[in-house]
């Protein structure tokens, strides 16, 4: 009997460190001890460059600006340009600065409304501060898991992208939650943006879908325009387009990572022209937040360098006509 538990107990250890060995060898084949296996990164190289002919803008003279860590972009109606970040930045039209107030906790994204109230994403919650940088009201967490995005500002509605808990959110000026969409599924990133039409009309970007989102009068999704796809008409994976911002004429700008480049589209979504690709924008790794001056100029953070590029359509920069 003793002999047999013996053989037994041998038998078991034998197939275990057999069971062992042939875990090891695997693993090193798959590359999971040792070295490990290279994963080729996606190949965009025959998506870099773009046709001249859709090249609709051309740069203007840079805007520095200093500030270490900078990660918000805005115009505001009075043709201001607002830059947030570790700092609140603010310079006139032609790129002086009139503002630089510090932040006692960095902000993500920044919008400025009518009366010249500047609004923060700041963590999970908003910041008011007003044309001197002080702070003037600080809203109410919008939930434990909360980390916004972008802010944009409609009239007495405040509309925030919450990414942490993948919703649109929207709030009356006094910080109050006045409804959310909680379908507004996002992935990964904070820099999911949300614009106004010539209409009025919210648009928001939606990454995780490879897709734009355009709301009605009541907040309800009235359509999704869906583009997958590396090549100049679609939005690659994963996930673009990072951020949206409309021109006067209903036209939108869109600002993609990965293939870094910012694109116009009509109203169909469909691309008719390119303001800056992945030549003028070498050196960046993330898509550049955006912004439509009053009198139509592009604007885009550069934060590497510490400068918002400016481009202007053609026919604004040399008098050449384009439709883009």
């Amino acid at each position: 009997m003793k002999r047999s538990l013996v053989v037994l107990r041998a038998i078991v250890v034998l197939a275990c460190v057999g069971g062992i060995v042939m875990v090891v060898q695997y693993g090193k084949k798959a590359g999971l001890f040792g070295r490990k296996q290279s994963i080729r990164p996606p190949d965009y190289s025959e998506f870099m460059k773009i046709d001249p002919k859709l090249k609709t803008y051309r740069e203007l003279s840079p805007m520095p600006f200093d500030m270490a860590k900078a990660s918000g972009l805005a115009a505001g109606p009075d043709g201001r340009i607002y830059i947030c970040g570790d700092k609140l930045i603010v310079l006139d039209p032609s790129g002086k600065p009139v503002l630089g107030a510090a932040l006692e906790t960095p902000a993500h994204s920044v919008a400025v409304d009518e009366d010249g109230l500047i609004y923060l994403c700041v963590g999970d919650h908003v910041e008011i501060h007003d044309g001197t940088g002080e702070r003037k009201a600080t809203w109410e967490s919008a939930g434990n898991d909360s980390v916004l995005g972008t802010v944009l500002i409609r009239g007495e509605t405040v509309f925030v992208s919450d990414v942490g808990s993948h919703a649109l959110l929207w709030y009356d000026k006094e910080g109050r939650i006045q409804g959310r969409d909680g379908d507004y599924v996002v992935f990964g990133s904070r820099n999911i943006g949300l614009t106004l039409d010539d209409k009025g009309a919210l648009w928001a970007a939606d990454p995780g879908r490879r897709a734009l989102k355009k709301y009605g009068d009541e907040m309800e999704p009235v359509g999704m325009w869906q583009k997958p796809g590396r090549g100049i008409e679609g939005f690659s994976g994963c996930c673009n387009p990072q951020y949206v911002v409309a021109r006067k004429d209903g036209a939108l700008l869109t600002s993609e990572k990965n293939i870094i480049r910012v694109k116009v589209l009509n109203r169909e979504c469909e691309v008719i022209g390119v303001v800056a690709g992945p030549e003028e924008l070498a050196g960046m790794e993330q898509a550049p937040p955006i912004a439509v001056m009053p009198d139509g100029r592009a604007l885009l953070l550069d934060a590497g360098k510490k400068m918002v590029r400016v481009f202007a359509k053609k026919q604004m920069a040399d008098g050449s006509g384009d439709e883009g």
